[in-house]
């Protein structure tokens, strides 16, 4: 399964477990179990999208808006929930994880649930962004 710079499609029957590998650690500063991948099986679908190493934080920035154009969602649906999981040099700061951050909730809005994971590497930032979709409710604007 290549993640790498697009947007896919999760089948629950196959890509679960690989995608509970891909974020589910027991080490860093925060960290996303099993049961908060849950979050995902709310919505209608749920897709993936995986950056490559980014070198600086202005990189990492930029791959974030990159990677929230890309996982808009098509008219008529909305993000119901996304689960970013960074790591991180660690000479990145909380300014960093907090403008990577803000970039995935400006596109996607307030009202989808955020589940968050920063875990140290020894190089570079890189994530891993999937979300989980589903129709906008009518008499939402």
């Amino acid at each position: 399964m290549d993640l790498l710079y697009a947007k896919q499609q999760l089948d629950w029957k196959t890509d679960y477990e690989n995608l509970r590998q891909k974020i589910c650690r027991p080490t860093g500063f925060i960290n996303i179990d099993w049961d908060d991948l849950e979050i995902l099986r709310g919505g209608e679908a749920a897709f993936i999208w995986k950056s490559s190493l980014a070198g600086s934080a202005e990189e990492a920035v930029e791959l974030a808006r990159q990677a929230a154009r890309e996982m808009a969602p098509e008219p008529g649906r909305v993000i119901l929930a996304a689960v970013l999981s960074i790591s991180a040099y660690m000479e990145v700061n909380l300014e960093t994880i907090e403008e990577i951050t803000g970039v995935i909730q400006e596109h996607f809005g307030e009202d989808a649930d955020y589940i968050l994971d920063v875990e140290l590497c020894k190089e570079g930032i890189h994530f891993v962004l999937a979300t989980a979709e589903g129709l906008v409710k009518e008499g939402t604007p």
